[in-house]
């Protein structure tokens, strides 16, 4: 199979994408499974709390919105964890061959977001948030686009990797142009395809 865009060959790239979003798919429910030990560690009286904080860049934690894992919160709130779900569903299902987004990405998101925007404006005008199961459920379908969107990401990556070694991604057209920037001596090319 040739690219048409560049005449490179392409089944490399994309047997490197559906294992890389394999690879993606695990590593979320890692993150996922990961969340449940600082929970496990403290009912078992070993201090969690230096392992729960390397969970802070991922989500809040705010104990009242995590899973009740041994009678102690997860270090993932609720919806974070329908979203790690959710992607790791979307990127299984792209490295499978079942589905992908290419038409309409921007509609198919904003649907599946609508629940948990929905949830987070109800929170916000003072008419209180869901429970942490509905919570939960509402993040899968956002995280599942969001997978299947990085699984895309992660595909044209691929494609120029091996584009790089068969031919050049982005070959200029005739109508490029090259410009000097801003006087250090570096030019930019500019493509119109």
């Amino acid at each position: 199979m040739r690219s048409r865009r560049t005449g490179g060959n392409v089944l490399g790239g994309e047997r490197a994408s559906r294992v890389a979003a394999l690879l993606a798919a695990c590593g979320a429910l890692l993150v996922l499974a990961a969340s449940a030990v600082p929970a496990l560690l403290d009912a078992a009286g070993s201090p969690g709390g230096a392992l729960r904080a390397s969970f802070a860049p991922l989500c809040h934690g705010i104990p009242d919105r995590c899973f009740l894992v041994s009678g102690r919160p997860a270090a993932l709130c609720a919806r974070c964890s329908g979203l790690y779900l959710g992607a790791s569903l979307g990127l299984a299902a792209y490295a499978l061959g079942l589905t992908s987004l290419r038409r309409r990405r921007l509609g198919w998101l904003a649907a599946a977001a609508l629940p948990t925007v929905l949830d987070v404006g109800a929170a916000w005008v003072g008419l209180g948030g869901l429970a942490n199961l509905p919570r939960f459920f509402s993040a899968v379908p956002v995280g599942v686009v969001a997978g299947l969107l990085l699984a895309e990401g992660i595909e044209d990556l691929a494609r120029m990797g091996t584009d790089r070694r068969g031919a050049a991604v982005a070959r200029p057209s005739r109508e490029s142009t090259t410009r000097p920037l801003g006087g250090a001596g570096l030019a930019v090319e500019r493509c119109d395809e």
